[in-house]
């Protein structure tokens, strides 16, 4: 029988340190103790900021503000969830276990819901706290672009239809895991003659690499220099401030370099569509081995960020390989 170790994430300190951070690098401030009363949504006051909510404070009383955007992720009993009119799909199972997701994460084009707002399960699969965050990853990115005129609405409807299918999936699997815990093997199971015991760590064994968002791989990669470790998806989806991610796998620099500077000196010309869309993109150039600086490689700069792929991982994730010219 597999053994399995879980460490329990401590979350009783992690909405001070969001409100840290974002006080830190935002300069902004959480406002606590106020709630939602109510939202109307008018188009035509020209401005943009097109939601008008009521919201309430014991002890400062009620205001009126106005957004661009509504973001309801205030839990399984979601205020907004339920003023936008959105029911939520699923069942509820023995020992009040709810699993289910909202029928729509988006609503009205300017309303969204994130977190347990979106889909609630149980707690045996741990995944509750990690599928917010991916939400949040999923959305923060495409909201910007549509505050900031980058992207057109489709792009933030993105949003609800991967988050929405991630979730479904994950309810597909608490669903296992949760009947295993209250003794009720699995058809699939029983045939194999598993006891619910043994049921439960077939099911985690089984779906224990499942990804519930990032969705492309990660590996360590290396700044120049001192060779600073950083994770890819550092890059991809914490430092891209809302612009798109392009990665360029330059593979073995003395297989590579000639065309990495054909490449370079292509994409570098004013005019080209690259170059006009450079402030939508976040460029690193990724390449095996670890030199100096890009000079060191390619007989002039990288393009974008370098990073080091000592270990070849990232590469080999990406099914890029040695000779891939990139």
């Amino acid at each position: 029988m597999p053994t399995f170790s879980f460490a329990e994430p401590v979350q009783l300190n992690s909405e001070d340190i969001f409100a840290s951070r974002y006080k830190s690098q935002c300069n902004r401030i959480v406002f606590h103790g106020w709630e939602i009363v109510d939202y109307e949504i008018d188009t035509g006051l020209g401005d943009g900021y097109n939601i008008t909510t009521t919201i309430s404070h014991v002890s400062l009383g009620r205001r009126t503000v106005r957004y661009k955007y509504l973001v309801g992720a205030d839990g399984g009993q979601s205020t907004v969830r339920r003023l936008a009119g959105i029911d939520m799909e699923g069942n509820e199972t023995t020992y009040s276990v709810k699993q289910k997701v909202a029928a729509t994460l988006q609503k009205d084009e300017y309303i969204l819901l994130g977190g347990d707002a979106g889909h609630t399960h149980s707690s045996v699969f741990a995944q509750g706290m990690n599928t917010g965050v991916h939400d949040a990853t999923n959305l923060v990115w495409k909201l910007a672009g549509a505050l900031k005129g980058w992207y057109e609405p489709e792009t933030l409807a993105t949003y609800a239809t991967e988050r929405r299918a991630a979730a479904l999936k994950l309810i597909s699997i608490d669903k296992l895991a949760a009947a295993a815990v209250s003794g009720d093997v699995p058809p699939e199971r029983q045939r194999a003659g598993l006891t619910a015991e043994d049921a439960l760590h077939s099911i985690l064994e089984t779906y224990m690499s499942f990804n519930i968002g990032l969705g492309d791989p990660d590996a360590l990669l290396y700044a120049p220099g001192p060779l600073v470790p950083i994770r890819l998806h550092s890059i991809t989806h914490r430092d891209n401030n809302g612009r798109w991610s392009l990665l360029i796998f330059a593979g073995c620099y003395h297989v590579t370099r000639q065309k990495f500077a054909g490449l370079r000196e292509k994409v570098t010309t004013p005019g080209t569509r690259l170059t006009s869309w450079n402030h939508l993109l976040n460029i690193s150039t990724i390449m095996m081995g670890a030199m100096g600086s890009a000079w060191d490689v390619f007989d002039g700069p990288a393009l974008g960020k370098l990073y080091f792929d000592t270990e070849s991982l990232a590469h080999g994730r990406y099914g890029v390989y040695p000779t891939t010219a990139p």
